[in-house]
Parts: structure tokens; C-alpha cells; sequence
């Protein structure tokens, strides 16, 4: 396995931002920056801050979840002991962590009482960025520079982001 990672690595974090940009780029908007902080209790947040056209809301919206997908299916992802993480692990971490993209995704919080979502939402989100990742695949190395970049000095501008991503 080529470099694994764990849902918990600062890349994992790094990566899902790097996709959101990429597909903005895709979709005729630009990045304004990507930015890793992390939290007192040592967690890891991502943002990508992007000026696109309104119709391409959606599609960025998946960007980061189809990074996440195509790491998924090369076996990149594993747990705390270094083992490929199982399908359904994969989804449920995945959607978990897409929770303010799928606000972004379908204009609305549905997150229920219990803090889930309704499974045909989950479905219709991921089915959207399986499709994109095919899109994502042949440039993924980029995606990947940019997430190392992002990871090294926690902020990236648009002239470095565009140098990286090749715009």
C-alpha cells in the first residue's frame, strides 16, 4: 500500500480541502486560499475559500468527498492499526465529515435529532461525487501537491495554488 492514511492525518484533512479546489477550478471559479487550523482539542479543520458561478455550488460541494473516495478505492485509508478500513466504515467517516458540504450540497441542514441524515440525501451526495471523482482521477497528483502544500504551511494563496494545480 502507497502511502496510507488515517481518518484522523492532518493530509486526510488536507486532501478533502485540495479536491474542493480543484473542482472549482473545473468549474471556471478561482480559490481565494485553502487553510488548515487546528482546534485546541487537536482536530484538524479545513477551508476553501472560492469565488464560482452559482451553478457549480453543488459539484464543489462534492469535491472534497470524491478525494476522499478515490483514496478510498486505492486502499489509502486505514485505521489506527494500519488496516484498509472496511466500506462501511469508509461511509459513515465520509459522510460525517462532509456534514457542511452536504448543507452546502443541498441548501439545507437535515441533520436529524440524532445528528443523521436522511440515508436517500446521503446517497444522492455520494452518488454525485463518485461520479465526480472520475474527473479528479488523472489529476490527482496535483490535488495531492496541494494538499502536502496546504499540510506544510497550513495556508495557500491563489497564485501558489494555481502554480500547483497547473491553472
Amino acid at each position: 500500500m502507497t502511502n496510507p492514511i488515517k481518518l484522523t492525518d492532518e493530509i486526510y484533512v488536507c486532501l478533502h480541502e485540495a479536491g474542493h479546489a480543484w473542482v472549482t477550478y473545473l468549474e471556471k471559479g478561482y480559490v481565494e486560499f485553502v487553510e488548515l487550523s487546528v482546534e485546541s482539542d487537536g482536530k484538524c479543520k479545513g477551508r476553501t475559500r472560492a469565488n464560482r458561478p452559482p451553478a457549480s455550488k453543488q459539484a464543489i460541494a462534492c469535491g472534497g468527498f470524491a478525494v476522499e473516495y478515490l483514496l478510498f478505492m486505492r486502499d489509502r485509508i486505514v485505521d489506527e492499526d494500519g488496516v484498509p478500513i472496511t466500506e462501511s466504515a469508509f461511509i459513515n467517516a465520509a459522510m460525517n465529515n462532509a456534514r457542511e458540504d452536504k448543507i452546502s450540497y443541498f441548501g439545507v441542514d437535515l441533520n436529524d435529532a440524532t445528528g443523521r441524515w436522511p440515508a436517500e440525501k446521503d446517497d444522492a451526495f455520494m452518488t454525485a461525487g463518485i461520479r465526480l471523482s472520475g474527473k479528479l482521477q488523472p489529476s490527482f497528483a496535483n490535488i495531492e501537491a496541494l494538499a502536502r502544500a496546504l499540510q506544510s504551511s497550513k495556508k495557500v494563496e491563489r497564485t501558489e495554488i494555481e502554480r500547483i494545480l497547473g491553472f
